[in-house]
């Protein structure tokens, strides 16, 4: 079983990785919208990635709570 341990530790890393990765980008969004106006597709792009965020978070919790 140290394959499924090591991949599921892998996935874990990975998660935060791209909860980081997301997290940057949508304050690089929010930035660049103080210099000029974003344009449609920085627009949709920040929504999407908002909206990533937070339901990947509340299926998380949802996911933790159903497994306790």
């Amino acid at each position: 079983m140290n394959g499924i341990t090591i991949l599921e530790n892998l996935t874990e890393l990975g998660q935060i990785i791209l909860f980081l990765w997301s997290y940057a980008f949508y304050w690089r969004l929010v930035k660049t919208k103080r210099e000029r106006k974003l344009s449609l597709y920085e627009r949709v792009l920040k929504f999407f990635v908002m909206f990533g965020l937070i339901s990947w978070g509340g299926v998380s919790y949802r996911a933790l709570v159903l497994w306790a």
